[in-house]
């Protein structure tokens, strides 16, 4: 039950929170800081999920932390994927990739 939630919430973090945070800064480095982001935040909504898990008796947190974090390896692949998207699409539609 906790896996599927993992992999919604960091597909979901993945995914949104790169491209909010390249529409949304405008410098140099943008992509890098989302990816950064994305990936920290990925890490701490699967380790709390693990705890508060393991606190309500459902299960053993340290073994749906290492399951949440084989789910957190999707990220590494999707997020710098999701930022390269927003940050393309932001600058196709200025027109300054001509």
């Amino acid at each position: 039950m906790l896996f599927f939630v993992f992999i919604i919430g960091i597909l979901a973090i993945g995914w949104y929170v790169p491209q909010a945070i390249v529409n949304n800064a405008r410098f140099r480095f943008a992509a890098l800081l989302a990816v950064l982001s994305a990936l920290l935040l990925g890490a701490l909504f699967i380790w709390t999920g693990s705890q508060i898990f393991g606190v309500l008796g459902f299960g053993d947190a340290k073994k749906e932390f290492e399951r949440g974090f084989n789910v957190w390896k999707v990220m590494l692949f999707l997020a710098p994927a999701a930022a390269l998207h927003a940050q393309r699409s932001l600058y196709s539609d200025n027109g300054s990739n001509k």
